[in-house]
């Protein structure tokens, strides 16, 4: 009789199984299952093995994919205006001959006309890069869209209409990056002060 590590005992029987005797139940497992329940518990390991391989592979493989991720993340950012730079750059070029033509000339209309022009390339490379003025003036007041800063009594506007742009605002796609400061329409007040 073997004693085994739970306690139990196993007892050797001369038709080739083992009785397992425990304090509260006796089991018999005969020699073919027992050798087929150890194969199976071999094949079972192995693929426990296998599987913390691969998981451990696949751990090591997100975290690159993490650390690769955020680092794409931070060059975006640190690097996302490049392309908005790189067409602002014959601009800013453009503002500094103005500026040198200008300090050099007494005719006032082509410096104006110099900066007419430097205005309409910026206003062409950013509505390229999406942004577009919000019209203001005539429409109804979009608190959304619209900053107001006073109101104005009239009756040749109906009632919070926008009648005066003090600052133009810009949308980038559906997007509001600068709203626009506004003066609105209010009725004129029929009571007697």
């Amino acid at each position: 009789m073997l004693t085994q590590p739970d306690g139990s005992q196993v007892v050797s029987q001369e038709s080739g199984s083992k009785e397992v005797k425990s304090p509260s139940k006796k089991t018999f497992v005969s020699a073919v299952e027992s050798v087929r329940l150890e194969k199976a518990l071999q094949e079972e390991r192995k693929k426990n093995e296998e599987y913390l391989t691969r998981l451990k592979y696949l751990q090591a493989d997100f975290e690159n994919l993490q650390k690769r991720t955020k680092k794409e993340i931070e060059e975006m950012v640190k690097y996302g205006h490049e392309d908005l730079i790189v067409s602002l750059l014959p601009i800013l070029d453009d503002l500094e001959r103005a500026l040198n033509a200008g300090r050099s000339s007494d005719n006032k209309d082509a410096v104006v006309e110099g900066l007419e022009l430097v205005l309409k390339a910026t206003q062409n490379v950013l509505f390229q890069k999406g942004l577009s003025p919000i019209d203001s003036v005539g429409k109804k007041f979009d608190p959304t869209r619209h900053e107001a800063i006073g109101f104005v009594s009239s009756a040749d506007y109906e009632d919070g209409t926008v009648v005066r742009e003090f600052r133009r605002g810009y949308v980038l796609g559906d997007k509001v990056v600068r709203p626009s400061i506004v003066e609105v329409a209010r009725k004129p007040s029929t009571e007697p002060t």
